[in-house]
């Protein structure tokens, strides 16, 4: 159903006015005009807007005095020209707006639209919600005229992305997990790794994890680069060894060969026999 506030307003106010059905009819096209945002600035089709023109939203006096029909209207600074004139059986008209001489029509068969000039608007007009359905599309449509009241436009929050040092929720949103050993500490053997048979081969295995990839590790800077002659009677000569040489011991590191803690020597033994 059409919207119809004001009209019980506007039609006490030119009730008197209506003599015939031509009345109505533009009485009708004046209130859709209204609720549209236009006020009426006078009668004629002189095309200036001077700007002090007094505005209101009722028909001028002697808005009906004529066989045709002619009214000015103002919305936002422009100026339109509403013009009804007869057609055999039909009243046609036509509104224009000045400023781009844009021009739209709509016309009714009077006889078969309007039944009475006075009484309740669906007396006056039975179909009046196809009636101003029709003055709206047709007339102020194509004039790229929209109504008056604002469109409330929801706007919807953007959520703000979780800030770095805010935990995430989601499961599926990888993490940064910070690097784990691959073994746990050994109480035995302390903190580290070169002693901890449990973590052996950890950097092998885990490019961001602790310990050595070998027992023998010659880049630990903490334990030093064990005797290679350990376990052998004096030790070996210098230079025996060739530099980056793999070399395994022949004895347990610190063991410091046989003496004090393997078996003594014979008192007849010769060291450089081993050499012949």
């Amino acid at each position: 159903m059409a919207d119809s506030f004001g009209w019980d307003l506007m039609y006490k106010v030119s009730e008197n006015d209506l003599k015939k059905k031509e009345d109505v009819l533009t009485l009708v096209i004046h209130y859709v005009i209204i609720k549209n945002g236009f006020r009426c600035v006078g009668l004629g089709d002189d095309k200036t807007l001077a700007g002090t023109e007094t505005t209101s939203e009722l028909l001028p006096n002697g808005w009906n005095s004529a066989e045709c029909y002619a009214l000015r209207y103002s919305r936002e600074q422009d100026l339109f020209i509403l013009k009804g004139v007869p057609v055999d059986d039909a009243l046609v008209y036509n509104f224009m707006r000045v400023k781009s001489l844009a021009v739209s029509t709509v016309a009714f068969n009077v006889e078969g639209t309007v039944k009475a000039t006075n009484g309740p608007l669906e007396t006056l007009i039975p179909s009046f919600d196809e009636i101003m359905k029709q003055i709206k599309t047709d007339l102020l449509d194509p004039l790229k005229i929209s109504s008056s009241n604002k469109e409330v436009e929801t706007q919807t929050a953007t959520p703000l992305p979780p800030r770095p040092d805010h935990p995430i929720s989601d499961p599926d949103i990888p993490r940064f997990m910070p690097p784990q050993p691959l073994h746990p500490t050994n109480p035995l053997f302390g903190s580290d790794p070169d002693r901890d048979p449990l973590r052996v081969g950890g950097r092998d295995l885990d490019p961001f994890g602790v310990g050595g990839g070998n027992i023998f590790n010659p880049f630990n800077p903490r334990g030093g680069i064990p005797d290679p002659g350990a376990g052998i009677p004096g030790g070996l000569p210098r230079g025996a060894i060739p530099p980056g040489a793999r070399f395994d011991p022949f004895g347990p590191p610190g063991a410091g060969g046989f003496g004090g803690r393997g078996p003594r020597r014979p008192p007849d033994f010769d060291p450089g026999s081993m050499f012949l």
